[in-house]
């Protein structure tokens, strides 16, 4: 397709992919993990490969992941976590509670505008629990599922 430049960069046509999950993945407690997301759904650039988005187009970026719990039905802190460039970046779920009443499953969703510089930075999605035990995520694209999609050029 075209691409418009303004400023001599890139604005629009960038990079988005979209990943989920086929093969359940075991969370330690207390440990924040990277989640892997084994299928891809699209990846217009090749930004996408091995867990991790890294765009290479420089601008802002709409993050989103959703990943869930099997067999979740005790109490105990959960989070979902985007990671920028190896570190914690933005806690977008964290609460300490009882999985919904009925169910034996407990999801997190995250939402999460940022900013990539187009060549060295990266994003991958981390989750944690307190149970007490390891937590199995559901291997499914409904339910554990990560995707970002550049909406305006730097």
């Amino acid at each position: 397709g075209s691409q418009i430049n303004i400023g001599g960069k890139q604005a629009v046509n960038g990079p988005a992919f979209a990943a989920y999950q086929t093969l359940t993945q075991s969370i330690p407690t207390d440990v924040q993990t990277r989640i892997s997301f084994n299928v891809e759904d699209f990846d217009t650039n090749n930004c996408y490969s091995a867990n991790t988005f890294t765009p290479n187009v420089e601008g802002y970026y709409q993050i989103s992941a959703a990943v869930r719990f099997d067999n979740d039905i005790g109490t105990g802190e959960r989070m979902l976590v985007l990671y920028k460039n190896g570190s914690e970046w933005y806690r977008a779920f964290n609460t300490k509670g009882t999985a919904s009443v009925g169910t034996s499953w407990f999801q997190m969703t995250l939402s999460q505008l940022v900013y990539a510089n187009g060549s060295t930075d990266y994003f991958e999605i981390y989750a944690q629990h307190g149970a007490g035990v390891n937590r199995t995520t559901t291997a499914n694209r409904a339910f554990t599922n990560f995707a970002g999609v550049m909406v305006r050029g730097a």
